[in-house]
């Protein structure tokens, strides 16, 4: 059996909860943001923000040596209808989308604002569709009023009397709230189907090139904040907008359109079965023999890192495959990101709705709401689940998760949530102070 080639989209860092979630190809290249990253050290008394973690998309995938397994979807029959109703299936949730944290947007050097954190909501409606030149399809989304609250922000220059004379700083974080209206998106795709090596079915579909955005808000009324200021509100909201559907395009696109494309090509309806072997993925997979050196016997995951997981053998699992367990419950909002484990390259992202996961044999690096887990296996005919349990964060206010030594930061917020976590030991700060957190297997522990 050859190697099958899909790109997927990336699950990114900022967005939909500022944790990265982008899928696609391990190269990638920096969003480009209209706000520049300011260090703690602008802010009074080098007071610290939730850290920002980059977003990053994939860079356009290279062609496949086979020209003639792929094609524009905008040129398949019923092409763009498949389309039409992958959007429709995607705008039917309502988002959550994330500020850019530590980015500052400035009129001068001593005149701007500064985000600490700051979450809302996104609900698209309306679509129209029209096809251009060259596989691109414009994709325009009229969006509902957005009420934006308890969004964290600093301002410069400091306008308390005693800073007067040194006042070109960030002072202390305060909220502010109001409501962005008349907002629509356009977005441009160009989305190409893909078939199975050795296959004719062009069942997977990819974004061959950065999906493009241009966002229309009409109307910003924050308070309080001065009139002066009202571009760089729309400039702030526009790096969380852009964030947020980046994540949404690289990732429910790319799910959804499994569901979708059987519907029209009948061919496909066992097509995801395999799920993905990504290009270039130890192990070697070829005539329908494995050659694999990390199987259950002879692998390189030590004790401590083996306790981490457990293996079960799945009888009724045919071919070379095996899986990963990811049957969590439905109120966690997980985020669970796969890499090669030698360089750490992005693989790919799992969906929320998944119970299961199909991949090749081999080690994997896996990161459960940006925890890693090192050389975790997965073998021929049998299903990994990661020992995890759950954070339940219900204090109101920031919170910041850490490692426990407290030299990494994995995640931040300033609303309740429910994490799920690797077993082990973290740092969780509320406020000023930092509480010990031990997560032991399918439990859960409240703060």
């Amino acid at each position: 059996m050859k190697k099958i080639l899909f790109y997927t989209g990336l699950a990114a860092l900022v967005c939909c909860t500022q944790i990265a979630g982008i899928l696609a190809q391990p190269a990638t290249q920096n969003l480009k943001v209209k706000g520049k990253l300011s260090p703690n050290t602008e802010n009074e008394d080098n007071e610290a923000d939730p850290p920002y973690k980059k977003l990053v998309l994939p860079e356009s995938p290279k062609k496949m040596a086979n020209a003639g397994n792929q094609q524009h979807v905008s040129d398949l029959e019923n092409g763009l209808q498949i389309v039409k109703d992958i959007i429709d299936k995607m705008i039917e949730r309502e988002y959550s989308f994330s500020l850019l944290s530590q980015h500052k947007y400035m009129i001068n050097n001593c005149l701007g604002i500064k985000v600490s954190a700051g979450e809302f909501s996104v609900k698209f409606m309306n679509p129209v569709f029209e096809v251009g030149n060259l596989g691109k399809i414009t994709i325009k989304l009229g969006v509902n009023k957005i009420n934006l609250s308890a969004l964290k922000i600093r301002m410069r220059p400091c306008l308390k009397p005693e800073h007067i004379a040194s006042s070109c700083h960030f002072g202390k974080k305060f909220e502010i709230g109001g409501e962005a209206t008349d907002v629509s998106v356009t977005a441009v795709i160009a989305p190409v189907a893909r078939a199975l090596a050795g296959s004719a079915g062009l069942c997977f579909f990819a974004l061959e090139d950065n999906v493009v955005f241009n966002w229309k808000i009409g109307g910003l009324n924050l308070k309080p904040m001065q009139n002066n200021l009202d571009q760089l509100g729309k400039d702030m909201l526009e790096d969380g907008l852009n964030a947020g559907l980046f994540n949404v395009f690289y990732t429910q696109f790319i799910k959804l359109s499994k569901e979708v494309i059987p519907q029209y090509y009948k061919e496909c309806e066992n097509a995801y079965d395999m799920k993905e072997i990504v290009n270039n993925l130890p192990p070697e997979v070829t005539g329908g023999n494995l050659n694999n050196n990390n199987n259950a016997d002879n692998n390189n995951s030590s004790g401590k890192e083996a306790e981490k997981w457990v293996i079960t053998p799945v009888s009724t699992m045919k071919g070379v495959l095996g899986r990963l367990d990811i049957n969590f419950p439905q109120d966690i909002e997980r985020n669970i990101l796969i890499y090669q484990p030698a360089d750490k390259k992005f693989i790919t992202s799992v969906s929320r709705n998944d119970k299961i996961y199909t991949m090749a044999p081999g080690q994997y690096r896996f990161t459960l709401t940006n925890v890693p887990v090192d050389n975790v296996p997965i073998q021929k005919g049998h299903e990994t689940r990661l020992k995890a349990g759950f954070l339940n964060i219900v204090s109101e206010g920031d919170w910041h998760l850490y490692n426990d030594t407290k030299e990494t930061a994995y995640t931040s917020g300033n609303k309740p949530k429910k994490l799920p976590l690797p077993i082990g030991n973290y740092q969780l700060k509320l406020g000023l102070d930092f509480y010990p957190v031990v997560i032991k297997d399918g439990e859960t522990v409240e703060f």
